[in-house]
């Protein structure tokens, strides 16, 4: 084959509108009002994504390279992309399920894989992000998955009176010892709102 995906002929636009989609396993269902991308042999491009997670606002835009060489399993080719993501109001709680919880949970932890051949990069952007009980404010950072590890790069947020940064990885190159490295920057957080919120 030898890079030969660039012959095909895959060119065009794609136009999506007013598409909901829900079912069992996400009754709060994914509504896009308008989409926009066009591709090539070499790339898709999302110009404009705008629509609801749930009852959350969600706009993007990124572009995705390689593809089809990764798609038809062309060995040693890397999928490239890139993702940047806003909300005004994100609420994770609707995403989140209620799992029954026993003190005899003998359930093994299990290591999560990464791909080691994928180049990916998402900036994420929130107004603000509701969770559990806590309201973040002004979220921001990206994460990047290269070679099997997954970077977290500049992420911060207010909450609680104050804020919190971080940044690290989580590496799984040697799937039988994966790591975890992070570090965390917590400045100015309320005593007083830390007590209301737990």
């Amino acid at each position: 084959n030898a890079n030969r995906f660039g012959r095909l002929d895959t060119k065009g636009d794609l136009l999506v509108s007013n598409f909901y989609y829900a079912d069992k396993d996400y009754p709060q269902g994914i509504r896009i009002t308008e989409a926009s991308a066009d591709f090539s042999p070499e790339s898709v491009n999302l110009t404009k994504l705008d629509g609801r997670l749930g009852k959350s606002p969600v706009q993007a835009n990124g572009t995705l390279s390689n593809y089809m060489a990764f798609i038809l399993g062309d060995e040693g080719n890397e999928l490239k992309g890139n993702l940047d993501v806003f909300s005004s109001s994100f609420d994770v709680n609707e995403w989140m399920t209620e799992t029954e919880t026993t003190n005899d949970d003998t359930t093994a932890m299990e290591v999560i894989p990464l791909p080691d051949n994928i180049d990916f990069t998402m900036s994420v952007k929130a107004d603000k992000i509701m969770y559990d009980n806590l309201t973040l404010n002004n979220a921001s950072g990206s994460m990047r998955i290269k070679d099997a590890v997954l970077y977290f790069d500049g992420f911060k947020t207010n909450l609680l009176g104050g804020g919190i940064a971080f940044d690290g990885n989580y590496n799984a190159k040697d799937i039988s010892r994966p790591s975890f490295d992070m570090t965390l920057d917590i400045s100015k957080l309320g005593v007083k709102e830390a007590f209301q919120s737990f």
